[in-house]
């Protein structure tokens, strides 16, 4: 998808987390975007949109891209701990 963008695109998501696994990908992923031209919507969150250059917008991508890595990272520890749990 990235290859065919154009300028004056936009790239529509679900979500945040959907679009990466780390916030450092997150931030490429967007770089990649906006450097074509085009901008990038998310239908979850609403807070995010680089139509127009907002640098509240860029803050809270990256602590949001910051808190959605965690997460993940939280979600496969407890997911090992019950694992370890689970095999007395």
């Amino acid at each position: 998808m990235l290859e065919e963008l154009q300028e004056g695109d936009t790239v529509l998501i679900v979500s945040l987390d959907r679009l990466s696994r780390s916030t450092k990908d997150l931030l490429e992923i967007v770089e990649i975007i906006k450097n074509k031209g085009a901008s990038l919507k998310s239908i979850n969150d609403t807070w995010l949109d680089t139509t127009e250059d907002n640098p509240m917008s860029d803050f809270l991508l990256t602590v949001m891209g910051g808190l959605a890595q965690m997460e993940r990272a939280m979600i496969t520890q407890r997911v090992k701990e019950g694992v370890k749990v689970g095999h007395f």
